[in-house]
């Protein structure tokens, strides 16, 4: 992971601005950003989904058009931007919270992360944190790491989540970025499939 800048400027008082500027947009923007999940997500079963840095909830109304027994959540820190989602789409529960000081208060299938980690101090704490509490799946899309922001405090790379178990979703396919479902960290897993191998051979 390469840390792009040393200050970051993602609060909500400057997400709150930015989004007011937003507002004529707030029905598509960022939508092409969730378009891989349609080849990821169960058609048929019902699942409850949580996506986190959710914005206008433009990306949960697509996902609800799509999967229409999903119950879905969406959790953004800017008062402006959940707002404007609770007005629009009016049968998805949104949260006005900032994810680092947020205490779950329930599981979810699973936990959308959409162009959200590369703003965050510390994303792998996030990730960690999330695990804890999707029951299938923590759903990552990073942009590509030659795009330059300011608003980008960390670029990411594949290898840089080598310590936990991925599944590709997708690779900068027209824009979408670098999608990919994290089942759990590495270490984590062993540690239940070693404590799996104990019981079973003590029976």
């Amino acid at each position: 992971m390469e840390e792009e800048i040393n200050g970051n400027i993602n609060t909500p008082e400057y997400w709150d601005e930015k989004f007011t500027q937003l507002i004529p947009m707030a029905r598509t923007w960022r939508i092409n950003k969730y378009e891989f999940l349609l080849n990821y997500l169960p058609q048929r079963k019902k699942f409850s989904l949580l996506d986190i840095g959710c914005a206008f909830g433009d990306g949960l109304a697509f996902i609800q058009r799509h999967f229409p027994k999903a119950e879905l959540f969406g959790l953004d820190f800017s008062l402006v931007a959940i707002r404007r989602a609770m007005r629009n789409y009016k049968d998805i529960d949104f949260i006005c919270a900032d994810i680092n000081a947020f205490e779950f208060y329930r599981r979810f299938h699973y936990i959308l992360l959409v162009r959200t980690l590369e703003h965050l101090d510390n994303p792998f704490g996030l990730i960690d944190k999330c695990l804890g509490y999707a029951n299938t799946a923590v759903v990552v899309n990073v942009p590509n790491p030659k795009y330059r922001c300011d608003e980008h405090i960390h670029k990411f790379h594949l290898d840089d989540f080598t310590n936990y178990i991925t599944a590709i979703l997708c690779q900068n396919t027209k824009g979408q970025g670098k999608a990919f479902a994290i089942y759990s960290k590495i270490e984590e897993w062993a540690g239940k499939k070693r404590d799996y191998v104990i019981r079973r051979s003590s029976k």
